[in-house]
């Protein structure tokens, strides 16, 4: 194996996974990671990164990578420090973002507009797969959205894993621009089974498997992400 000190044994690195722990080992809340920009640094032409836990987990200082096509970050808690140092990276070359917010019991601190970089400002101008999922405030991630010119060029939107309701879907449906995705993924959230039928409308291929279903005993609104500890 070599060193980040090292890093011409592998100069043409395309693909990396940081702690690929399933659960039978390691909760992914109990993953502790670190700072992975030194990654970006030594690997230019890194394509693919992938990261599994949020705990200390940064990007810092800010660096432009002009390779990486895809940033895959599953947390259990994900932190909005972390959040804005991914937005303050620069990434000409992304295709696919795809974030795992998680609970506030385990770190989960951001919020919606600790997202407007990416959804407002066309932070990532080449993005093609937009994953905001394992959310807590995926109904306002919508009211958000909505209104934002990122629908116009993105072609998977990946809402999944969340606390989507039938009123932030509906505020979906009632979006023209959700027409523009070739796919909504809108699995694994607490829809009925009658919104899910409205989305057949669409003129989109919608995912809207395995809804979950509120547990008022053990969450104060019933909704829940689904990967937290």
């Amino acid at each position: 194996m070599s060193s980040l000190g090292e890093p011409q044994r592998l100069t043409n690195l395309k693909a990396v996974f940081i702690g690929d722990i399933t659960s039978e080992d390691s909760e992914i809340s109990w993953i502790q990671q670190s700072d992975i920009s030194p990654i970006l640094q030594a690997y230019p032409k890194l394509e693919f990164l992938q990261v599994r836990g949020g705990d200390r987990l940064q990007f810092s200082p800010p660096i432009r990578h002009n390779h990486l096509k895809a940033l895959i970050v599953e947390t259990g808690g994900l932190s909005r420090d972390t959040v804005a140092q991914i937005c303050n990276m620069n990434l000409p070359a992304l295709e696919h973002l795809e974030l795992w917010f998680g609970s506030e019991d385990y770190g989960g601190d951001c919020w919606v507009e600790d997202l407007n970089p990416i959804i407002f400002a066309e932070k990532f101008p080449k993005l093609n797969y937009l994953g905001l999922r394992n959310s807590q405030f995926t109904d306002e991630i919508v009211s958000v959205i909505i209104g934002s010119p990122i629908l116009d060029y993105i072609s998977v939107l990946d809402l999944s894993m969340g606390t989507l309701t039938d009123a932030g879907a509906e505020e979906l449906l009632n979006c023209s621009a959700i027409n523009n995705l070739d796919i909504l993924n809108i699995s694994e959230n607490f829809l009925s089974q009658e919104m899910i039928e409205k989305f057949s409308g669409l003129d989109v291929r919608v995912l809207a498997n395995n809804q979950k279903e509120e547990d008022e005993d053990s969450y104060i609104d019933g909704r829940y992400c689904s990967v937290s500890e």
